[in-house]
């Protein structure tokens, strides 16, 4: 798929107590297929990172890494 602002993804937490747990975020720019800004919507009492979380230059990974994002998959929940 090619990113667009405003699509639904799945953001990995790089900070944290759940580092490496993905979180719903949204598409806010595109720098090229691979790299985009992103606002992620945390869970804000578990997560500790606020109500929202901008990131720039993040880069796509399926493997998930923290720090990246990946499209979502229909199992996820």
């Amino acid at each position: 798929m090619i990113p667009t602002i405003g699509r639904n993804i799945r953001y990995v937490l790089a900070t944290g107590p759940m580092a490496g747990q993905a979180r719903l975020a949204f598409i806010t720019n595109v720098q090229d297929p691979e790299r985009i800004s992103l606002t992620c919507l945390p869970d804000a009492a578990n997560d500790r990172l606020g109500v929202t979380l901008s990131a720039t230059n993040v880069k796509h990974s399926e493997a998930k890494e923290p720090g990246t994002w990946h499209w979502p998959t229909a199992t996820q929940s």
